[in-house]
């Protein structure tokens, strides 16, 4: 080891602090002024008490409210929407487990036969549309031209369930589907300029909320319109409600026509109507509904069938006219002066479903005979393949007929 010089001279930074501290530590010394001041009656003082400001403290208090969002209030009996009788909610996120029959008893509707539909035969008659150019543009650029990119959900190999796939990044299935309804709806809406007075496009989503009472229990319908289409005038009945009257419903006993609705104690029991009354154009027309995969599912951890995915479209319609119905009629209203038509489109970017509900009556089955009338139309392919291949964007498979009956559905009146 090599020996380095030897420095005799202090460090001066501990010099320093040790002479503070020694400093620090020293007495003063009286030196008899003070008592003479005082024997001789003469004024002073004290210099701490020239030089020390006398400050009046103020207790300031701060509002938090304005600054940060207030505290969430706890789900208990002290909630102000806590209920000791539970509430059995549909929603988005939720499908009937007996499918189309179990929605046709609860809305007490019955299915009619397609020939009674005017529309569809209008929809056959018409030609084909010169616009299919733009219907294509449309959904090349709502399922792979948009920009966004975020995490897709995971794949899964039911053969290989613990196999990891790498994660994928794209356009989410929420986003297409909220791109292609609202961009096909908007090109009917520019194809039709005389409409323009008599309708309005309203792009959701539009929060829809009716309640009922039924045998005994309590059932909100909470729905959300997607895109919602209104009208000027309410859209003209299909065929008379009285000939539904004594009309049949599916028989699902031993199921309960409330099977697989979900049970809650907090939430308000009323109907929200989201069209103001002084709008003119009030009246529910067509909605457009979205159908994702990731979102709705049973409560049984099992796919979602055919006839769960037509049942949601008559559930939906039916949620739309009661909540119209309700506010047109008032709330305790049952066979209606005059039915209320909504139609539905339900859609998942690729397969759309098209539906239309006559409400006859807010009432049960078993309270009424007659019943609400529901055209149940057989769900459509819009295109086979809308992917990149080889690098290069393609659409294959396009069906015009899909395209045709949402514009006829928008021109119906």
């Amino acid at each position: 080891m090599k020996r380095s010089q030897v420095l005799f001279q202090q460090h001066v930074g501990r010099m320093f602090r040790a002479h503070w501290k020694l400093q620090g530590k020293k007495v003063l010394m009286d030196d008899g002024a003070l008592k003479e001041l005082k024997s001789k009656g003469i004024p002073y003082e004290d210099a701490n008490e020239v030089v020390r400001e006398h400050k009046i403290k103020t207790k300031f208090e701060l509002d938090i409210s304005q600054h940060f969002p207030p505290k969430p209030i706890q789900l208990d009996e002290n909630h102000p929407d806590y209920h000791e009788e539970p509430c059995l909610k549909y929603s988005d996120n939720n499908v009937l487990l007996g499918g189309l029959d179990q929605a046709k008893v609860f809305t007490n509707s019955c299915e009619m036969d397609l020939d009674t539909l005017p529309l569809l035969e209008s929809i056959k008659r018409s030609p084909d549309s010169p616009h299919d150019n733009l219907v294509k543009k449309c959904i090349k650029s709502s399922l792979l031209y948009d920009a966004t990119q975020e995490k897709l959900p995971k794949i899964k190999d039911p053969e290989r369930p613990a196999f990891n796939f790498a994660r994928v990044y794209g356009i989410t299935d929420k986003r297409k589907n909220f791109l292609l309804g609202k961009r096909l709806v908007q090109l009917c809406s520019s194809l039709s300029p005389q409409l323009l007075d008599h309708r309005t496009l309203v792009p959701g989503p539009i929060y829809f909320q009716a309640g009922l009472q039924r045998n005994e229990k309590r059932i909100l319908l909470c729905n959300m319109a997607d895109v919602l289409v209104t009208s000027s005038e309410k859209t003209k009945p299909i065929i008379d409600s009285k000939v539904t009257q004594d009309m049949p419903v599916p028989n699902i006993y031993p199921l309960s026509q409330h099977v697989s609705l979900e049970a809650h104690h907090f939430y308000q029991f009323k109907d929200i109507f989201p069209i103001n009354e002084d709008f003119e154009k009030s009246n529910v027309h067509t909605v457009v509904i979205h159908f994702n995969k990731t979102e709705v599912a049973n409560l049984y951890d099992i796919e979602v069938s055919e006839s769960q995915f037509l049942a949601r479209s008559l559930m939906k319609c039916y949620t739309f006219a009661l909540a119209q119905a309700r506010h047109t009629y008032g709330e305790g209203v049952l066979d209606l002066p005059e039915p209320i038509v909504v139609q539905c489109v339900q859609m998942d970017s690729k397969i759309f479903h098209f539906s239309i509900l006559q409400l006859n009556t807010t009432a049960g089955p078993e309270e009424t005979t007659i019943r609400n009338a529901y055209w149940n139309l057989p769900s459509i392919s819009l295109y086979d393949t809308c992917d990149y291949i080889d690098g290069k964007p393609e659409l294959q498979g396009y069906n015009p007929l899909v395209f045709r009956t949402l514009f006829s559905f928008f021109q119906n009146s």
